[in-house]
């Protein structure tokens, strides 16, 4: 994995590159780090140029910095993954950029409206705590420390009312939409409404897993999205995905 910087809107901005082929900009959620990547980086690298943001601007501006910085770093097209408060941003840029953007991954996206206050968020942040894997649970507060609670603040504030269906209606790549069974956080049935405003998009549901699937079922969560990214261009999006549990993989479920 090799580190770069480049400076955006003033201020140098560092990401890590790994893998060759066509880029694919992964963009983690509230709170998070690159590193919320590392248990499925090697399996991305395999088949895109993989970069790694740490995305430090706030929320509501986030979709206008990543195409600041894909201009800075000199992308003409790329792939977006996006997961949580990321995904949101992800799907703002493939709506904004569609001549850019080559492929889209949502992972337990936010911006489908769940009417719910920010108060009644805390009872599925302690489920979603419940069914994260414990070794992940000090990078988590690593990467809140240095978020720090004026940011997590502001984000989540964002995340709880976020309203992207007009944006994502209007995305026009290939997308997938991953969520984790368990969701408590963004529920599954906010993915649905995701299906809803993307017609071509589909969705593929891991079982067992909570907000962070790709921490907590690596093996099923790199599955599903290399599936995707394999796939012919000019079919993507066009039939359901299938089974996509690893035959090796005895103890992660399957996805469905």
């Amino acid at each position: 994995m090799e580190a770069r910087e480049v400076p955006v809107a003033g201020r140098r901005v560092r990401w890590r590159v790994a893998g060759e082929g066509p880029p694919l900009v992964l963009v983690h959620g509230l709170s998070g780090s690159w590193r919320w990547w590392s248990a499925v980086l090697d399996d991305l690298a395999e088949r895109r140029e993989v970069h790694l943001l740490d995305v430090s601007v706030a929320p509501r501006g986030a979709a206008e910095w990543l195409v600041r910085w894909a201009d800075a770093v000199g992308l003409p097209r790329f792939g977006l993954l996006g997961h949580s408060l990321g995904g949101a941003a992800c799907a703002r840029v493939a709506a904004a950029e569609g001549d850019r953007v080559t492929e889209v991954v949502l992972v337990s996206a936010v911006g489908m409206p769940a009417g719910r206050p920010l108060l009644a968020y805390a009872l599925p942040l302690v489920a979603a705590l419940r069914v994260t894997r414990p070794s992940f649970l000090r990078t988590l507060a690593l990467d809140a420390a240095r978020t720090g609670p004026l940011g997590l603040a502001a984000g989540a504030l964002y995340a709880a009312g976020a309203d992207v269906r007009a944006e994502a209606r209007s995305i026009r790549a290939p997308t997938l939409l991953l969520w984790g069974e368990r969701d408590a956080l963004v529920p599954p049935a906010l993915a649905t409404a995701w299906r809803e405003a993307i017609p071509h998009a589909r969705l593929v549901v891991l079982e067992g897993a909570g907000h962070v699937p790709m921490v907590e079922r690596p093996r099923a969560f790199a599955s599903a999205v290399g599936g995707f990214l394999d796939e012919p261009r000019e079919v993507a999006g066009a039939a359901p995905v299938r089974a996509v549990r690893d035959p090796g993989d005895d103890d992660e479920p399957a996805a469905r």
